[in-house]
């Protein structure tokens, strides 16, 4: 596994799959089944395949907020938009510059689109090889 801290900007969520959805700790892990596109400068970018799994990792979460736009496969359409907004207040250390981070995607159980703004320490991307 190949762990590199920062570069969000070179990350491009809008067509990735994700599975899961997990806070382990004061960390959320955001596991990608695919199609998560990586630009240069980026020190992967030329070597991550846009169908590959990976995880991004946001450190210490101070904040987030969910939004999620269920996908009725009947109909064909985004339906039942649910939001949850969480902050944290444990291990916040008060000399430390939280960034924002805002990523998108679709959400493969249940299926919808969802967006995640967050408020944490760092990001790190883990490309799950190496």
């Amino acid at each position: 596994m190949t762990i590199v801290k920062g570069y969000f900007n070179e990350f491009h969520f809008s067509e990735c799959k994700i599975e899961i959805i997990e806070f382990i700790g004061e960390d959320l892990i955001v596991n990608i089944k695919s199609e998560l596109e990586i630009y240069p400068p980026h020190p992967l970018s030329d070597k991550h395949s846009f169908l590959t799994p990976c995880k991004v990792v946001f450190k210490n979460v101070k904040y987030l907020q969910q939004t999620f736009d269920e996908y009725d496969e009947k109909t064909g359409k985004y339906e039942k938009e649910q939001e949850f907004i969480k902050e944290f207040s444990h291990g916040l250390k008060p000399n430390i510059e939280y960034e924002e981070y805002s990523i998108e995607g679709f959400l493969l159980n249940p299926k919808g689109w969802v967006t995640l703004d967050i408020i944490a320490e760092e990001f790190y991307f883990d490309n799950l090889k190496d």
